[in-house]
């Protein structure tokens, strides 16, 4: 891992996020865009408020490796979490299909019992896209 990722990395586990949020603006581009960095991001964009920015890293992480793709869909579930808490149905359900679409093939562990609904829309619709028999 990069040093500079491994630095911002340590202010997060310690809770000082705006920290660790401040530490990661202060890499270069290239640093940013790493793959540890972007999670990093996501992951602090959630106690941060910063739901805009994370879902940009969010997409980003999308075309990765396993762990990129968990992480952004786990990212989305949070994201569907908090549009339901405000009363937005419709972005919570667009927020679970980009969970479902981030990480399609893992087991996808629902974080909020209230999102459930949403899961078993988003995977019958898949089911059926791929002409899958169901019960």
């Amino acid at each position: 891992m990069n040093p500079a990722n491994t630095d911002a990395g340590g202010p997060a586990e310690l809770s000082s996020w705006q920290d660790a949020w401040d530490t990661l603006d202060a890499m270069p581009p290239a640093a940013q865009a790493s793959p540890e960095a972007l999670r990093l991001r996501v992951a602090l964009s959630v106690p941060l408020d910063k739901w805009d920015v994370g879902t940009e890293a969010a997409f980003l992480l999308c075309d990765g490796g396993r762990e990129d793709r968990e992480t952004a869909s786990l990212f989305f579930q949070a994201f569907a979490v908090e549009c339901l808490r405000d009363g937005d149905e419709e972005g919570a359900e667009l927020f679970v299909v980009h969970a479902f679409d981030a990480w399609p093939e893992g087991k996808i562990e629902i974080i909020h019992p209230m999102l459930g609904e949403y899961f078993s829309r988003v995977r019958g619709a898949a089911a059926e896209e791929c002409g899958e028999v169901r019960d």
